[in-house]
């Protein structure tokens, strides 16, 4: 592929438009419209219209609703109804005067909108053998609600780990609650966000480090981190000490639809206890149709009675004790935060139900009382008010007017939860639908029936500011794929619906990009309810990685690939905004692809999706200075860029961070208020013509005022004329 120098004419790239996306506007205004199908059955005129059609229904099974549709099949689209009873959902063949198919609730494994030319008028259901697509629907989504409302009777019932059936747990649990929440969302929220890492710093705990999940061997689908933290404790008659705890979380199972076991072990780093360690089983099970029973029990291995500890061991167990019960509060108020005051009561009955199949729920009991804990704790997130007085009387979660749904006359299924994630505030799977519809119908490719269906990671390989990383495989050559689903929180209000309307065109432009040194967004899929973007899967990692399995790579023709990714992405008029070699892509080839365009495409991340971190974890180092002093910082540009390309040049040749002379931000904040770049080493800037020129460009790309700071094409031109060795940069 031709790489365009700095003087090279760059081809056009169709972009859309502010003036593009009403439909998508259109679209999302109904978001909030969406109504949910009562669960009420239908006459007995229909009733036994139905049964006539499908006689071996038993007669005791009732319909609830029927709907004119269409099935698509391998041969051809057949017209007809699609009947919902409380126990099958039937197809009947106007064209062959027969039914055609009766499908068992127990039987759906799973049940997906899909949108064809941003038409929402497509469901299919799932079964372990058999696929069935329905088109031509006139109210797609609420047939799907019906079909949903029913099929929740069927598939959530209370599931027990097996670790729990062995024995495995110790009689004394530090959590057993029902929480709000099925077990994908609880488990992506304790072990796949910034969720814990902000609890931590809450408790106290410094020197946090955790890695990034990796297999615990190379054939393996189950996945291991180590987590590093210190905790400092006072001496009774002052002074302080310090106590280092090394962790390992190791995934033992993990299935959705199952259970989740997560096992931790623990031990003390900087003291004399090495046969001291500590084990905690983490089991997250189903409970009801919207909640899950969170398990934890931990205990000293070999030391079944704490009075056996030295002290110092002691405070460790006791501050287990204290930790879990903190987090379970962490938990339930992240929750009440994320939840809207109308979801909440839908979740009431499933609490109800799951909690009377445990042997002693304290915590559930309290929340089906009182309808929530009263005190919203959470690490940097405040509660939201009621700014509706007329909702106070009604829906008040905190006073004793609380109105539960609760009704022995009313059906479970008429407290739907709309769709809804519990962990979320509005509808994201909706949300995620309509982005799909919209980018397929103006061209992006969809790969949803080219990519394994089997061949998806069973978690997330990694986790980006606005997404996680998983893997699938093509259906027709197996080659490995990279798929990152975006995570986002909400969608209340004009302004979030016109930042998802840019957010969702600026996902479209990504696709048009078409470079050698920019990451290929090669298509999109509906991945697990969200929107997936999908490109190819690079071997050899980021560049950090690369380098340092490689050190004798060429790393001054690494940066001339880097500007050129950095040139053709300014030419189009894109700002990457976190340009650092961990964002950079490495193909088997040894090509470097530019990618993570999470702050091209998400700048001011008003859509509540939820970023990890808002510096990118260690992102400072590389960002410009106006970035971080300023008043009134301006957004990323292509000047910042600018500062953070130098950053990148400067940690591809040294293979170290930028200012790694300094351990804390806060000496990087005191450089640059001082004026100070990062230090000159002699051992890879040396007194040569390269390393004078080189070293004089980083200087300009680190320029203080960013109007003096070079393009990207004038860096392009400079690296190619210091890599010829016929100009020295003055």
């Amino acid at each position: 592929m031709h790489s365009p120098r700095a003087h090279d004419t760059n081809p056009k790239v169709e972009y859309l438009t502010d003036s593009d996306g009403d439909d998508l506007q259109n679209l999302l205004s109904s978001v909030s419209k969406i109504q949910a199908t009562p669960y009420v059955v239908a006459s007995l005129e229909r009733n036994a219209e139905f049964h006539e059609i499908f006689s071996n229904v038993p007669l005791g099974d009732r319909l609830i609703e029927d709907y004119k549709c269409s099935i698509k099949t391998y041969i051809h689209t057949e017209n007809g109804r699609l009947y919902i009873s409380e126990s099958h959902i039937g197809f009947y063949s106007e064209q062959c005067a027969q039914a055609q198919y009766i499908i068992p609730f127990h039987e759906v494994t799973s049940l997906k909108k899909m949108t064809r030319h941003a038409i929402p008028n497509t469901i299919k259901i799932s079964t372990r053998d058999q696929k069935y697509i329905f088109t031509d629907l006139l109210s797609r989504n609420t047939t799907y609600e019906a079909i949903r409302n029913t099929w929740r009777q069927w598939a959530c019932k209370p599931i027990k780990c097996a670790c729990g059936k062995a024995g495995k747990h110790p009689k004394q649990a530090m959590i057993d609650s029902v929480i709000p929440g099925t077990p994908r969302a609880i488990y992506n929220l304790m072990f796949m966000g910034g969720f814990m890492k902000e609890f931590m710093d809450e408790q106290g705990l410094t020197d946090i480090q955790i890695s990034d999940w990796h297999p615990k061997r190379p054939s393996s689908q189950l996945l291991v981190r180590d987590i590093l933290y210190a905790k400092f404790h006072p001496f009774p008659l002052g002074g302080s000490f310090v106590i280092k705890r090394e962790l390992k979380d190791e995934v033992l199972h993990i299935d959705f639809d199952d259970y989740i076991s997560v096992l931790t072990t623990m031990r003390l780093a900087n003291l004399p206890s090495e046969e001291f360690m500590v084990e905690t089983r983490i089991c997250i099970m189903r409970a009801g149709t919207t909640t899950s029973r969170l398990l934890v029990t931990t205990q000293a291995k070999g030391y079944e009675d704490n009075f056996l500890l030295s002290p110092i061991e002691s405070l460790v167990m006791h501050e287990q004790k204290s930790y879990y019960v903190n987090l379970e509060r962490a938990i339930y108020s992240h929750i009440t935060t994320h939840t809207t005051e109308s979801n909440l009561n839908s979740r009431v009955e499933d609490l109800k139900v799951a909690q009377e199949s445990l042997p002693s729920q304290p915590l559930a009991k309290n929340l089906v009382t009182s309808g929530i804990p009263q005190t919203a704790y959470h690490p940097s997130v405040a509660p939201k008010d009621s700014t509706d007085p007329t909702q106070s009387s009604q829906n008040s979660v905190n006073g004793n007017n609380t109105r539960l749904a609760t009704d022995e006359h009313a059906s479970p299924s008429q407290y739907p939860d709309k769709v809804m994630d519990i962990l979320q505030s509005e509808s994201p799977q909706y949300v995620a639908s309509v982005m799909y519809g919209y980018l397929i119908h103006h061209g992006c490719f969809d790969l949803e029936s080219s990519i394994d269906p089997s061949g998806f990671s069973l978690s997330a390989v990694a986790e980006g500011g606005f997404g996680d990383i998983w893997t699938g495989r093509s259906q027709t050559d197996g080659t490995k794929l990279a798929i990152k689903v975006l995570r986002f929180a909400s969608l209340t209000g004009d302004t979030a619906r016109k930042e998802l309307k840019r957010i969702t065109r600026e996902i479209y432009n990504w696709s048009k990009l078409d470079h050698e040194n920019v990451n290929k967004l090669i298509g999109v899929i509906m991945f697990r309810e969200r929107l997936g973007m999908v490109s190819e899967w690079m071997e050899h990692g980021n560049l950090r990685q690369y380098l340092n399995r490689n050190a004798s790579v060429d790393r001054h023709q690494l940066c001339t690939q880097i500007a050129r990714g950095a040139a053709y992405l300014h030419s189009v008029n894109m700002v990457h905004g976190d340009l650092k070699a961990c964002n950079i892509l490495v193909s088997s080839a040894g090509i470097l692809k530019i990618t993570d365009f999470d702050y091209s495409i998400f700048p001011e991340c008003s859509l509540a999706f939820s970023a990890t971190s808002r510096m990118g974890g260690g992102t400072l180092r590389w960002m410009a200075p106006e970035l971080l002093l300023d008043e009134e910082p301006p957004q990323r540009n292509l000047k910042t860029d600018i500062y953070a390309l130098g950053m990148t040049f400067l940690e591809t040749i040294t293979n170290a961070h930028p200012y790694s002379e300094c351990q804390h931000d806060h000496q990087i904040y005191r450089k640059l208020w001082r004026k100070e770049h990062p230090k000159r080493s002699e051992k890879y800037f040396p007194n040569t013509e390269w390393g004078n020129g080189m070293w004089n460009l980083l200087l300009e790309c680190w320029n203080f005022n960013p109007a003096s700071r070079p393009t990207a094409d004038t860096i392009l031109s400079l690296l190619l004329t210091l890599e010829n060795g016929t100009m020295n940069i003055a």
